[in-house]
């Protein structure tokens, strides 16, 4: 291993590798549309994530130097050379998104009251309304928001929010 503290990058958790594989398909879309400001979050945001870990992989570290080149080509190039890479950063091809990793098994939705956002709750991202609508009703911190008033509109944005007037 050439990093002091990481692991193989076979060895990497899915959760990890969706991070990972989500974050490369962000900055490359982002610097397509020229959204620079978004991608530089972006960024930050795995930044974070990676900080929060006790050990990186390989493919985590050069893949974030590599995301991280066109941003910041000199400091990028060093820390290149000092990973013991040989050539230019700037001569190797931005890192490819696994479609695998890339859908999401679950998605957290903001749960409104009447407009109030009151609790998230994990679904599907192709849960139906029905669905949506049946977990927030068994959800305890909803309870006495609802305490069995009729529901009489529902706003749903898949993989976002839904909205209960009561």
């Amino acid at each position: 291993m050439r990093y002091q503290g990481s692991i193989p990058s076979d060895e990497l958790n899915v959760e990890s590798q969706q991070d990972l594989h989500q974050t490369i398909y962000k900055v490359r879309e982002d610097i397509q549309a020229l959204k620079y400001n978004t991608a530089i979050a972006s960024l930050m945001s795995y930044l974070n994530t990676l900080e929060a870990k006790e050990q990186l992989s390989q493919a985590e570290i050069e893949s974030y130097v590599l995301m991280l080149a066109p941003f910041a080509p000199h400091i990028t190039e060093e820390l290149w050379s000092r990973m013991g890479e040989s050539y230019s950063i700037h001569q190797q091809s931005f890192p490819q998104a696994n479609p695998k990793f890339l859908v999401q098994a679950q998605v957290t939705i903001a749960v409104q009251i009447n407009g109030r956002t009151r609790t998230t709750l994990q679904l599907a991202p192709d849960a139906s309304v029905e669905e949506a609508v049946a977990l927030a009703k068994q959800s305890q911190s909803l309870q006495p928001y609802l305490n069995e008033q009729e529901i009489r509109r529902v706003v749903y944005v898949p993989g976002r929010i839904i909205n209960l007037v009561i």
